[in-house]
């Protein structure tokens, strides 16, 4: 019996998490030794890339994206029989009775004999080009201010900062000051209250929930893979907001110091509800425990106040769509085990004798797949050789 679309699909996520769940078990061969950069000997290693995809599906699938699909579409590239035994058990059904899911899926084949480099591409793909892209390793961070504009700015009506901001959507100064007529003059996370100096200079950051060094038109290839990889994680709707709302009001926040940097090193991230009376609740979501800072006015699962400003009812607050996707990809990194590997990664850059490098550029991503080799244990896609036995 042919499955509706509904209990396809349900089955396909079921069936993706269990694979990837087995596969951490699976045997992982030896790799060769990395010279230059990376400058240690291979050995055997446990990959982590399981993991990651399962916790892209998992973020993924939360989003209303197609990971899902590109999951089981890189899979029955793998081999031949392979992917029969896919439209199998998803058209059909059938394949699943008195079965489990491993089982029916390797039917008539060797699973050590089976090429799944394409799925080791996948991982790569997406770890360097959503992970780490969020991440913003070498990317644009939020402009400093100019402080002799600061106290210009303050004197400016609103109307008059929203057109300024709409001529100059870049400028820093004028989101900020929007941002603090939309939220007032504390840190909505830690309670702090920003101080000021004669100039009227406020010591607040402006953080952006999507790094706006995404997309990035400096670099046009870059941009384009990037969007093609958000779209397929959160959807085309989500990635046209990161594209139309990047550097609106919509994505950026008045942060105390600290609470900024352990945003920007996803230690934190925000989750937007819609409740029954189709208003937005804001949770704060720790990405450690215990969190990383004692004290703070905020503990998981708090709700985050915005809009306590004088034009509070009037500035469109933080985007629902833009807080969910930063915090996907915040627990994509927690799930798997990746933050130490970006870790090693902006460790090793930040030591580099190498000119600085854009973080998605061809340079640093060759950097990324060395590393990726090494943690994960699996292929160079660079050689000729495949290694093919997971």
């Amino acid at each position: 019996m042919t499955l509706d679309i509904p209990s396809r699909r349900l089955l396909m996520y079921s069936c993706s998490l269990t694979i990837l769940a087995e596969a951490e078990n699976w045997h992982w061969p030896d790799i060769q030794h990395l010279s230059g950069f990376v400058g240690v000997a291979g050995g055997r290693f446990k990959s982590t890339t399981p993991k990651f995809l399962a916790a892209l599906i998992i973020e993924s699938h939360k989003l209303k994206g197609s990971i899902l699909d590109t999951f089981w579409h890189e899979l029955g590239k793998c081999d031949p029989k392979l992917k029969d035994n896919i439209q199998d058990i998803f058209v059909f059904g059938e394949s699943l009775v008195n079965k489990d899911v491993t089982t029916a899926l390797f039917a008539g084949l060797e699973r050590k004999q089976v090429n799944f480099a394409p799925l080791f591409k996948m991982a790569q793909k997406y770890f360097s080009q959503l992970i780490i892209a969020f991440k913003n390793l070498g990317g644009r961070h939020s402009a400093s201010d100019d402080k002799s504009s600061v106290s210009d700015v303050a004197s400016l009506s609103t109307e008059t900062l929203l057109n300024r901001h709409a001529s100059d959507p870049r400028c820093q100064v004028t989101l900020k000051e929007l941002v603090f007529r939309r939220d007032g003059t504390s840190c909505p996370i830690s309670g702090d209250i920003f101080t000021s100096n004669e100039q009227g200079w406020r010591e607040a950051n402006l953080a952006h929930i999507v790094p706006n060094g995404i997309p990035n038109d400096r670099h046009p290839t870059i941009q384009g893979d990037l969007i093609k990889c958000l779209v397929a994680f959160a959807g085309q709707e989500t990635a046209e907001l990161v594209i139309t709302k990047l550097n609106t009001v919509s994505n950026v926040l008045n942060l105390e110091a600290n609470v900024h940097l352990q945003y920007a090193n996803m230690d934190w991230g925000i989750e937007a509800l819609e409740t029954d009376n189709e208003k937005i609740r804001y949770i704060f979501r720790e990405m450690r425990s215990p969190f990383w800072s004692r004290g703070y006015a905020l503990k998981d699962g708090d709700e985050i106040h915005f809009g306590r400003g004088d034009e509070g009812m009037t500035l469109e607050g933080p985007s629902p769509a833009l807080c969910n996707l930063a915090l996907g990809i915040r627990r994509v990194v927690m799930m798997c085990g990746a933050a130490g590997l970006i870790a090693q990664i902006e460790e090793y850059a930040n030591d580099s004798d190498f000119e600085h490098i854009y973080i998605a550029s061809e340079e640093f991503c060759k950097i990324l797949d060395a590393k990726l080799i090494l943690e994960g244990a699996a292929i160079d896609f660079n050689e000729e050789n495949t290694l093919t036995s997971i």
